[in-house]
């Protein structure tokens, strides 16, 4: 049977939520609108919010995007935007996803970019476990985490909000 750890709590990762806008922020000063491209499921709810925040706090007009994917199966998955790439061009793009693990799934996400005229795009997860085994590094992130390549991070999101456990 395997056991869960919580790690965070709703209410913490809301403040990390905080923080992560802020940083979002910092990185496209000077722009009236941007793009939050969610890997989904998770990554596009973790935008959503992200959305709503940097909304509330800023100026900063948000176009959402949803990035769909066969995780499981990345070689052999096409990958899916649910608006038209040319929506990002010259905007700064941020590709959002819960966890990072070994860079793979948010490179497949980011190459669904590389052929359009963006600005600058900026990697966002909540949990950065730096077991990078690709060229991809989180340019901001909620929580860096240590932890064995046996664990797992699972992140949950429920009518509370969102939690991070350890499996």
């Amino acid at each position: 049977m395997d056991s869960k750890t919580l790690i965070l709590e709703p209410a913490k990762v809301k403040v990390k939520l905080e923080r992560m806008a802020w940083q979002i922020l910092e990185r496209c000063s000077g722009e009236e609108v941007i793009v939050l491209a969610g890997i989904a499921p998770q990554g596009y709810q973790l935008a959503e919010v992200l959305a709503t925040r940097i909304e509330a706090i800023s100026t900063v007009h948000v176009h959402l995007m949803s990035i769909s994917m066969n995780k499981k199966n990345l070689i052999h998955s096409d990958l899916k935007l649910d608006k038209e790439v040319a929506l990002c061009n010259e905007k700064v793009v941020f590709v959002v996803d819960d966890v990072l693990n070994t860079g793979k799934t948010l490179l497949h996400g980011i190459s669904g970019f590389l052929q359009s005229s963006i600005k600058s795009l900026f990697t966002v997860v909540l949990v950065n476990r730096e077991h990078n085994l690709f060229p991809v590094r989180a340019d901001v992130s909620g929580m860096e985490l240590s932890t064995t390549l046996r664990e797992h991070i699972e992140v949950l999101h429920d009518l509370e909000g969102f939690s991070v456990y350890l499996v």
